[in-house]
Formats: C-alpha cells, sequence, structure tokens
C-alpha cells in the first residue's frame, strides 16, 4: 500500500518567502518611524538617517555573505572574489548607486515628514509606493498589470483620499500648511522608494 506524505515544513523556506519578508519590513518600517518620531525633538532628521543606514548597511553586508557561504565554491574563492560575491557584478554599479540615491533620498523625506504628521498617517502614505510600483511595472519592467493590480491601486488611492480627506471632496475646513507640507514630503518619499524597488527588480531581471 503506497503511503503519501506532505512535504516536511521548513521555517528557512518560509522565513525567507516575499510575502513574509515583505511583512516584516513593514513592521520594521513602522517601528523605526516610531523611534524617529521620538527622537525627532532633539535629533536631526539627517542624523537619524545616517544611524539608520549605517546599521541597515551593516546587516546587508553580513546578509549578503551569509547567502553566499552556502553556494557551492564558496571557500574556495579568493578574498577579492567573495568581495564580488557579496556586492554583485561590476556591470550593475551604477544602476546600485542609482539605487542607493533613490533609497537614501526617499528616507530623508519621510524622516522630514514626520513632525508635520501622525505616526499612522505617515506610515500609511509611505505604503502607497505600490501604486507607483504597479503603475510603473509595465513601461519600465514590461510587467502586465493584472486585473488584481488595478484593483489594488484603486483601493491604495481610496485608502490614500481618506487619510489625506481634501476638502474639495469631504468638504470642511482646510488642512493645515504644515500638513500638506508633510503630506508632499512622504509621497514624495513614496514614489523615491518605488523608484529604489524598481531598480533592485530591473537589476534582478538582467
Amino acid at each position: 500500500e503506497a503511503s503519501s506524505s506532505s512535504p516536511a515544513f521548513s521555517l528557512r523556506e518560509f522565513a525567507t518567502r516575499g510575502e513574509v519578508c515583505l511583512f516584516v519590513a513593514t513592521f520594521i518600517y513602522a517601528l523605526q518611524g516610531y523611534v524617529a518620531k521620538v527622537l525627532e525633538q532633539t535629533v536631526p532628521a539627517i542624523e537619524v538617517v545616517l544611524v539608520r543606514s549605517v546599521f541597515s548597511g551593516m546587516i546587508t553586508v553580513a546578509t549578503g555573505i551569509q547567502v553566499n557561504r552556502h553556494v557551492n565554491g564558496w571557500a574556495n574563492k579568493t578574498a577579492s572574489e567573495r568581495f564580488a560575491s557579496v556586492v554583485g557584478k561590476r556591470e550593475n554599479f551604477r544602476l546600485l548607486l542609482i539605487r542607493g540615491i533613490f533609497g537614501a533620498s526617499a528616507f530623508n523625506l519621510a524622516y522630514a515628514a514626520l513632525p508635520y504628521l501622525p505616526l499612522g498617517d505617515h506610515t500609511a502614505l509611505f505604503f502607497v509606493n505600490p501604486i507607483f510600483i504597479a503603475l510603473a511595472s509595465w513601461p519600465v519592467l514590461g510587467e502586465k498589470v493584472t486585473l488584481a493590480d488595478g484593483a489594488s491601486i484603486v483601493a491604495a488611492f481610496t485608502g490614500t483620499l481618506l487619510i489625506v480627506r481634501p476638502t474639495v471632496i469631504f468638504g470642511g475646513a482646510p488642512q493645515s500648511s504644515s500638513f500638506w507640507l508633510g503630506i508632499w514630503l512622504q509621497l514624495g518619499a513614496a514614489l523615491l522608494a518605488a523608484a529604489a524597488m524598481l531598480t533592485v527588480r530591473y537589476i534582478g531581471k538582467r
């Protein structure tokens, strides 16, 4: 009698799924937004970005080394070959620099917007970047925008309107100029974050 067995659960495979990584990243972004909100009264935004970038860079390098250590032939590679394995191909350096500029600019704008917005609105507005990614994925990457993508764009845009609550739609007293400054700074951050993600995706498809 043949017996069927389901594949064994792998915590490593589950933890590295794209959906899980994205969920964890969203939580970490919200947490670091809270910390930055607490620090904003005494620490300039540019210093917060610098410290965040240093720790992020250290984690990225450590992750790259750890991942590449499991690749066949790692033990026999020279130091220069190991360095190339971690930082990527030389022909991608220019694109990686562009991605770094997009990412750094996005977080500078995001932290600059913190004093002007409630933390919940601040976090929600940053994550409208999937709208920009979905809209640009077809002309930039040649990826199709499905019906589900379109519905998600509409839902995300509706959520953005509920946060911003423009008086032309909802009526009432107009929002303060500082609130709108925070809105535009955060939308700019979301746009630049989308550009950074699109750049990474483009590099991955080369």
